[in-house]
């Protein structure tokens, strides 16, 4: 019965608290899992995609779409504007770092391995200097 703000200036009535509630999506990482809420939707989510002939007018576009939104519904809660490219650099983001952490992982192994070959090579020349000349 209790209310709290979320986002904007309505008040969202807590009308039940679930002890354990995993989130359906890993957008905010494993810590964050089971920090969720279930919120009261008329219908069901709605994603718009824009589509802009000039990527320039991305941003003018974008926020007067979000303001059109909200002139129509001043109660709609958006969670979240952003582009293809940001959506799928987020995405991959984990995967791009461990990938650049395994190439650099693997060059300074190379690099170990070839001082240790030159390594081994300079002491057995120096062991049977005699021997070769």
């Amino acid at each position: 019965g209790k209310s709290f703000y979320a986002w904007g200036d309505t008040p969202i009535t807590i009308v039940g608290i679930v002890e354990h509630l995993v989130q359906p999506h890993g957008a905010n990482g494993p810590a964050s899992y089971t920090y969720a809420m279930l919120m009261p939707v008329e219908g069901a989510f709605r994603n718009y995609l824009l589509r802009v002939s000039d990527p320039a007018q991305r941003a003018q576009v974008l926020e007067r779409a979000v303001d059109t939104l909200m002139r129509i519904d001043p109660n709609r809660t958006i969670v979240r504007q952003e582009t293809l490219e940001e959506m799928r650099d987020s995405y991959y983001r984990t995967d791009v770092e461990m990938a650049w952490l395994l190439a650099i992982v693997c060059m300074a192994l190379l690099v170990i391995t070839a001082l240790g070959i030159v390594g081994l090579a300079s002491f057995w020349v120096q062991q049977r200097t005699k021997q070769i000349g």
